[in-house]
């Protein structure tokens, strides 16, 4: 007859079995013992879904992922959907295989692995399990929690409700995959909001390609996700219905016609990482009353904000050295701007038909006065300029008929022969024996001596 096994207190065995739920069961003892005194120890179960929250700034799925990787199984969750509002990132996650957590642990970590505001909320199921964990399972949590939801909550009632923008299904874009990445070549649906998703085929998305959106008069909002770094060429070339574009901090380069002829965009703010802007990137614009350049912008290409008509005033970083050819030419409303003083050099027509731009300061450092740049410049009244200055080109304030005073420096020594013509208020301020001196009286120009 075969003798029974002694039963023993402690089984290697079963310990290996469910030494992880043991040690959670630790974790949650040492982060609640009052929860535990109370009978409250609540575990979560496959069926259960749950949201987090993140600021826009963040990025979700890594910070999520990282946290999993530091507590649990990679394995042990899954990404079921995702959506993207003006405040945040909607991550849902469920439970993948028979994973078992504490819920209470999981929300105290989240906060403190996310370092953001992070609301948590358990979703309406059909199971009775989940109505047990609505009830029980984050009861002693110090985060702030939510009543349970459904997945599709009614909002409450605002005076200005901000729209939630979902991700653009994968299927509105054809894209290729190069290197690892993803980069779009067109948008073929046809909504009025689009949000490029973050990832495609598990790829992250970094590229907007040439064209991508050109001459799509249906757009009116667009939300880049973070990672894109390039704006392609006419990327959103003729959008004229667009009238609010979301740029990540990880756009670095806008290229050329990247935006012209947006008629309906009122402004734009370029990220901090951006130290690219193309040719004609704003040009026509007319609608577009401000733009935020960043520091990391050292130049202002050729036609940039061309026929802005509705812009005001810009300023310019101390970052710009250089002010290409018609960079704002027939920014007709424009009344000021501000050149930084590391700016040494203007382009040709850089101000042609500036008519509401009233005065301008020339930092040292600029060495000459292009042809045309201020070409019917009719309201500007005084302009000063450098010692650095040596040269003053054809027309270059041709038609400024406020213009009531210029001094030219002793350091000139070319000045072309139309480059005051119709300038009818206009009297020189030279240097006496100067070469503008002697202009003036071959030219048969008003002036007075300094």
């Amino acid at each position: 007859m075969r003798t029974p096994e002694k039963e023993t207190f402690f089984d290697m065995g079963q310990f290996r079995k469910y030494r992880i739920v043991l040690l959670l069961m630790l974790a949650v003892m040492w982060a609640y013992p009052s929860a535990l005194a109370a009978g409250e120890g609540v575990t979560c179960h496959p069926e259960e879904t749950f949201t987090a929250v993140f600021s826009l700034t963040a990025n979700p799925e890594k910070a999520v992922t990282a946290l999993l990787e530091l507590e649990y199984d990679h394995d042990a969750f899954e990404l079921i959907s995702s959506s993207m509002t003006k405040t945040g990132k909607i991550l849902l996650y469920g439970l993948s295989g028979n994973t078992r957590f504490s819920v209470p642990f999981r929300a105290r970590r989240f906060v403190a692995a996310g370092s953001q505001t992070i609301r948590i909320s358990v979703l309406e199921a059909v199971n009775q399990e989940a109505q047990m964990v609505k009830g029980l399972a984050f009861s002693s949590c110090t985060v702030n929690i939510e009543p349970a939801v459904t997945a599709t909550p009614t909002p409450k009632p605002t005076a200005t409700p901000k729209p939630a923008y979902t991700d653009s299904p994968a299927s509105d874009f054809e894209y290729i995959e190069q290197n690892g990445s993803i980069t779009i070549t067109k948008y073929k649906g046809s909504d009025a909001t689009v949000v490029v998703p973050e990832r495609i085929n598990g790829y992250p998305v970094t590229e907007l390609g040439k064209e991508a959106f050109k001459k799509n008069t249906k757009l009116k909002n667009v939300v880049l996700p973070n990672g894109v770094t390039s704006i392609g060429y006419e990327a959103f070339n003729d959008c004229t219905s667009l009238t609010s574009v979301q740029l990540p901090d990880s756009v670095a380069s806008i290229d050329y016609m990247a935006f012209t002829s947006c008629t309906s965009l009122t402004s734009i703010s370029l990220p901090n990482n951006v130290t690219f802007i193309g040719y004609a990137a704003f040009g026509m614009c007319t609608s577009l009353t401000s733009i935020q350049i960043p520091d990391s912008v050292t130049s202002i290409s050729y036609a940039a904000f061309m026929g802005c008509t509705s812009l005001t005033s810009i300023q310019l970083p101390n970052g710009v050295t250089f002010i290409s050819d018609y960079a704002f030419s027939n920014c007709e409303n424009l009344t000021s701007i501000s050149i930084p003083n590391g700016v040494t050099s203007i382009g040709k027509e850089a101000f042609y038909d500036c008519i509401s731009l009233t005065s301008i300061s020339i930092p040292n450092g600029v060495t000459s006065i292009d042809s045309s740049t201020f070409y019917r410049c009719t309201s500007l009244t005084s302009i000063s300029l450098p010692d650095s200055v040596t040269s003053i080109g054809s027309y270059a304030f041709y038609y400024c008929r406020s213009l009531a005073d210029i001094t030219i420096p002793d350091t000139v020594t070319y000045i072309s022969k139309d480059a005051f013509i119709d300038c009818h208020k206009l009297i020189l301020t030279v240097h006496k024996g100067s070469y503008a001196e002697k202009y003036c009286k071959e030219k048969q120009y008003k002036y007075k001596t300094k």
